[in-house]
């Protein structure tokens, strides 16, 4: 059983508030292990014995329609991860420092004041990992993670896509 129930509701700090949940955006429910649709991918990699791969549905963007187009299978340790917002925060405040760093590196007075000291600091690849895990296991309890079966368009026209997102939201 993986850590992120679909029966469950929620954990508190998962759920949006209400003025932010749009009931017109309700989507249909998680796909069942004995679903009609095919396995579009499935979890190649070894899962833990106590936990099973989470299922998502599948649509394409070649329609207008939200109709799915199969069932995938996502590794529960990827998106099935417990929320850490300390973790959340931790990526975000070193995202804003490195574009920080990145803006001051424009050019600057000569024999001028030095400035103030450097922002810069490495996060480490296990806490930015963690940080990615958190936000999609984030998206997918909330709904907010779709899979696509590929990325190819029946049209190279931007006003397509701008369609298909007021038809789907």
């Amino acid at each position: 059983m993986s850590s992120v129930s679909t029966d469950a509701p929620l954990p508190p700090n998962l759920r949006l508030p209400a003025n932010l949940v749009d009931p017109s955006r309700a989507r249909r429910a998680p796909p069942t292990t004995d679903s009609s649709l095919p396995i579009i991918r499935s979890c190649d990699s070894a899962v833990p014995t106590h936990l099973s791969p989470l299922l998502t549905w599948v649509e394409s963007l070649e329609s207008q329609q939200a109709e799915p187009v199969g069932v995938s299978q996502l590794h529960p340790d990827v998106f099935a991860v417990p929320s850490r917002l300390d973790i959340l925060h931790q990526v975000e405040m070193w995202q804003r420092s490195y574009k920080r760093i990145l803006r001051q590196h424009q050019g600057g007075v000569v024999h001028g004041p030095r400035g103030p000291t450097s922002y810069y600091y490495m996060l480490p690849m296990k806490v930015r990992v963690m940080g990615l895990k958190v936000a999609l296991s984030s998206k997918l309890a909330q709904d907010y993670l779709y899979v696509v079966d590929s990325l190819d368009l029946p049209t190279p026209d931007p006003q397509y896509i701008l369609d298909l997102l007021r038809q789907r939201h």
